[in-house]
C-alpha cells in the first residue's frame, strides 16, 4: 500500500521487491497496527428461480417464495433519510406480510436500506438506472454506465436480500449495453438472476393504475409476476389536513392535484367512492368511504396472487417518498392507510380467503412446514347481522400450495349487502380469519350506511419497556348488528396530535355481534413529546368514543 500521511488517503498498486524496502522503512509503524476494522452482519442463503409456465418464480433454500410487495420510486422526497428512517420504513413492510421491494430504476443506493431489508428478510429487486424509453434516454457514455453498474454490483451483492436484477424499467436496455448488463452480473455476482425488462419476458407489467372491482383482479392478475399494479389510496382526513391549507380541503381542487390526485385515476376513484358508497359530502365522508375502497381494492391486489399462486404481485407504490394521495399504503406521515392493513391481511402467510369472482372459498400455505387436519370455516350474514349461511371443511394444506375449498351461497336477493366470515383454523386455534362485504356482482353498498351507530365496550392495559408503550386492546361488540371498520388512533392526551408511528396488530378490522378481539398496539415513549397517551376510537358505523386505559 502506498500511503500519504497528510491527506489520508490510501491506494492500492501492485510493488516490487524495493517497493517493499522503502514501504517497510517510510512507514515501519503502518506494518505493525490494525490500520481499520469493520463488523459485518451477513447472512447465508440460496436464492435460486425457474420459469414455470413462462412465469418467473423465485426459490429462497428451496422454497417457492410467492414475492408479495411493492416499488420504491424514492425513499424520502428530500433525500433525508437515515438509517433509523429505513428501518422505520422497511419494517413497515415486513409488518405488513410483504417480501419484496423493487427499488425501482435503482432510486435507492444507500447502504442503510440494504442492511435493513437483511436485517427484516426482505427480498430486493434491484434495478439499474434506466428509465423506460419514453421517460428517459439511453446512456449516451456507455463505458461511465457501466463503471457505474459493475461498482454497484461489487457494492450491493454481498447483502442476502438481493433477489434480481433487471436492467430496464418496462423496456430493454440497448442490445450492446444489455449484454454487458448481463455479463456484469454473472462475472461479479454469479448468484442472482438477471432479467433485461420489467415487463416483458417472464415478468409482466403496466399496471392498471386505477384500482378496480375486487372481482377484476381475480380475473386478470395473480397469473404472472407482475412488476407494477398500481393503487390509490387516499389517506385519513387528518394527514389530509396535515398537507394542504383548510380552504383546499373541500371540493376537489387543484391543490390535490399537487399532491399527486391526477387525471384519470384520481377520477376513477372518486366514480368508485360513488358507486360503491355513495356521493361524498365533504371531505370527514370522501376520506371515510375511501378507506373502504382502500381495504377492498388492496387486499383484493394480493389475494388473486394467493388464489392464482403466480409469482408475484409488486404494487405501484408502498413507499410514500412525500405528502400523496396515490401510490402508498403507509402515507407520509407513517399513518397506515386501510389499504395497509387490506394488504396485511391479503399477505398473510398461512391465509383463507374469497376468491369474488369464482365465489368459492381457498386456502393459501406459504409456509415452509405441511398443515394437516385444518378446518376451513365461512358464514354468511345480512345487513342486519343474521346469520344467512354456514359451511366447513376439514382439509390438509401441504407447504407453498393453495386448495379450493367450497363454493359460497349468495343471498336470494342480488343487491342486497351481505358480510363474509371466514375462519380457518386447527382445533381451538385460529391461524387465519378474515372479512368482507359486498352485494351483487359490482354492486352497490349504499346499504351500508343503514348500519346503526354502536359503541363498543373496550378495555385499554398499558406497559412500558422503558423504550416503547404496549397497549393490550380488547373490543367488543354486544349488539346485534356488525361493528364495521373500527379504527384505532392514538393520540396525545393534551394536544390531541396523532402519535406516529404506531405498530398495530390489526386495524380497520370488523366484529360480528357478539364477537370480540384483543389486539396489541406499540409505539415510542419518545413520540409522546413528554405528553400522556389516549386511545381513540371510530369507525364506519361507531360513535367515536375514547378509552380509559389502566
Amino acid at each position: 500500500h502506498n500511503a500519504d500521511r497528510h491527506s489520508g488517503h490510501f491506494f492500492v498498486r501492485r510493488c516490487g521487491k524495493s517497493d517493499r524496502k522503502f514501504f517497510i522503512s517510510r512507514f515501519s509503524g503502518f506494518t505493525r497496527k490494525i490500520s481499520d476494522r469493520k463488523i459485518v452482519t451477513f447472512g447465508i442463503r440460496e436464492i435460486s428461480h425457474a420459469v414455470i409456465n413462462q412465469v418467473l418464480t423465485l426459490f429462497v433454500n428451496g422454497k417457492r417464495i410467492l414475492c408479495r410487495g411493492g416499488n420504491w420510486g424514492m425513499d424520502e422526497g428530500m433525500l433525508n433519510c437515515d438509517r433509523d428512517g429505513y428501518d422505520l420504513r422497511v419494517r413497515l413492510h415486513h409488518d405488513a406480510n410483504l417480501v419484496m421491494i423493487r427499488n425501482w430504476v435503482g432510486m435507492v443506493g444507500r447502504e442503510d436500506f440494504y442492511n435493513a431489508c437483511d436485517r427484516y428478510g426482505i427480498l430486493i429487486w434491484d434495478d439499474f438506472w434506466l428509465a423506460n424509453p419514453s421517460d428517459g434516454p439511453d446512456p449516451k457514455d456507455w463505458p461511465l454506465f457501466m463503471a457505474n453498474a459493475c461498482d454497484k454490483i461489487r457494492r450491493v451483492r454481498s447483502h442476502p436480500s438481493l433477489a434480481l436484477y433487471c436492467g430496464r424499467n418496462e423496456g430493454s436496455p440497448p442490445k450492446e449495453l444489455d449484454v454487458a448488463l448481463r455479463a456484469a452480473v454473472g462475472e461479479l455476482d454469479g448468484t442472482r438472476h438477471y432479467i433485461s425488462n420489467s415487463a416483458a419476458g417472464t415478468v409482466t407489467g403496466f399496471g392498471p393504475y386505477e384500482v378496480r372491482d375486487p372481482d377484476w383482479y381475480f380475473v386478470n392478475r395473480g397469473k404472472t409476476f407482475h412488476s407494477e399494479l398500481g393503487i390509490v389510496a387516499v389517506p385519513t382526513v387528518e394527514s389530509m389536513r396535515a398537507m394542504m391549507p383548510p380552504e383546499n380541503l373541500w371540493p376537489i381542487n387543484d391543490m390535490w392535484a399537487v399532491h399527486n390526485y391526477q387525471s384519470p385515476r384520481s377520477q376513477l376513484y372518486t366514480k368508485r367512492i360513488e358507486q360503491r358508497y355513495g356521493a361524498p359530502v365533504g371531505i370527514e365522508d370522501y376520506c371515510r368511504k375511501a378507506q373502504m375502497v382502500n381495504m377492498e381494492s388492496a387486499k383484493a391486489m394480493y389475494e388473486c396472487l394467493q388464489a392464482n399462486q403466480g409469482g408475484g404481485v409488486l404494487v405501484w407504490m408502498t413507499q410514500s417518498a412525500w405528502p400523496s394521495l396515490i401510490c402508498q399504503l403507509y402515507d407520509y406521515y407513517f399513518e397506515s392507510t386501510a389499504a395497509y392493513f387490506g394488504a396485511k391481511k391479503g399477505c398473510e402467510p398461512l391465509h383463507i380467503l374469497w376468491d369474488s369472482n369464482s365465489d368459492t372459498i381457498k386456502v393459501v400455505n406459504n409456509t415452509l412446514n405441511d398443515q394437516p387436519d385444518l378446518l376451513a370455516e365461512a358464514e354468511l350474514y345480512d345487513l342486519e347481522g343474521k346469520k344467512l349461511w354456514y359451511k366447513s371443511i376439514q382439509i390438509n394444506l401441504p407447504a407453498t400450495s393453495a386448495k379450493v375449498c367450497f363454493a359460497i351461497e349468495r343471498p336470494a336477493r342480488q343487491s342486497s349487502v351481505f358480510f363474509l366470515k371466514l375462519k380457518l383454523r386447527h382445533e381451538d386455534q385460529i391461524l387465519s380469519d378474515n372479512f368482507y362485504w359486498s352485494s351483487g356482482k359490482g354492486g352497490s353498498c349504499n346499504e351500508l350506511e343503514k348500519l346503526p351507530r354502536l359503541s363498543l365496550p373496550t378495555t385499554v392495559i398499558k406497559s412500558n419497556d422503558g423504550q416503547n408503550v404496549h397497549f393490550a386492546v380488547q373490543v367488543t361488540n354486544p349488539t346485534r348488528s356488525v361493528a364495521l371498520m373500527i379504527r384505532l388512533k392514538v393520540i396525545r392526551a393534551g394536544s390531541r396530535e396523532r402519535v406516529l408511528p404506531v405498530f398495530y396488530e390489526d386495524n380497520y378490522f370488523s366484529l360480528l355481534p357478539g364477537e370480540g378481539r384483543t389486539l396489541s398496539v406499540e409505539f415510542a415513549v419518545t413520540n409522546l413529546a413528554g405528553e400522556l397517551p389516549k386511545l381513540a376510537m371510530e369507525g364506519w358505523n361507531i360513535s367515536p368514543q375514547e378509552i380509559q386505559i389502566h
